[in-house]
């Protein structure tokens, strides 16, 4: 039986940069875990487990650097689960955030609304809000999100269709100004990025 790696393949069908965290191991394959694509290179990544307990499942989470033009940014992708651990992985992920530099991108199925106590502190982390809207009808019963810190965020929004469960989430985010006039030669032009 053959078990493909859904991120590299769309990586292959878009021309893009794949990369697979795998989180378990089941039937002697480690089927299971977070993707991500990216139209930028993804310079280096790694995938680690997460916190789990009694019959909750695996969970993972990777940490990439991806380059944008002249600039890096730390991207954090994870899927929280549903049971008793979501709130000690919730807890996991806002420290993560929390600890690495600018410009960062935490994104990911965090399996809690934004009105859960764990979500609503990480726009307390110093430079990070969650990219959407959190006043609008549909962003405040989301359970995917994307958080910014470092960036300004142009645009945002949320997509419906059949492949899936849960809404494509998207933001196209840019440098601030005053960070590009600190680390761009004057002839760059501000670079700008849609996750």
């Amino acid at each position: 039986m053959s078990i493909s790696d859904q991120a590299a393949e769309l990586g292959a069908q878009l021309k893009m940069a794949a990369v697979f965290g795998p989180s378990e191991r089941r039937w002697f394959v480690t089927s299971f875990g977070n993707g991500l694509v990216s139209r930028f290179p993804i310079l280096s990544w790694r995938s680690r487990p997460m916190r789990a307990g009694g019959l909750s499942s695996y969970r993972a989470v990777i940490l990439a650097q991806v380059k944008v033009g002249q600039q890096v940014i730390e991207v954090i992708v994870a899927h929280a689960e549903r049971g008793a651990m979501r709130d000690a992985q919730l807890l996991e992920l806002r420290d993560l955030f929390a600890s690495v530099a600018p410009p960062a991108i935490l994104m990911g199925d965090l399996n809690a609304e934004l009105s859960h106590p764990e979500l609503r502190q990480m726009d307390n982390l110093p430079g990070a809000f969650h990219a959407l809207v959190p006043d609008s009808d549909v962003s405040s019963k989301l359970i995917d999100h994307v958080y910014v810190k470092g960036l300004q965020v142009l645009a945002a929004g949320v997509g419906f269709n059949q492949a899936s469960d849960h809404p494509i989430l998207w933001a196209e985010v840019e440098y601030p100004a005053s960070a590009r006039a600190d680390s761009l030669p004057a002839s760059s032009p501000g670079q700008h990025a849609s996750f």
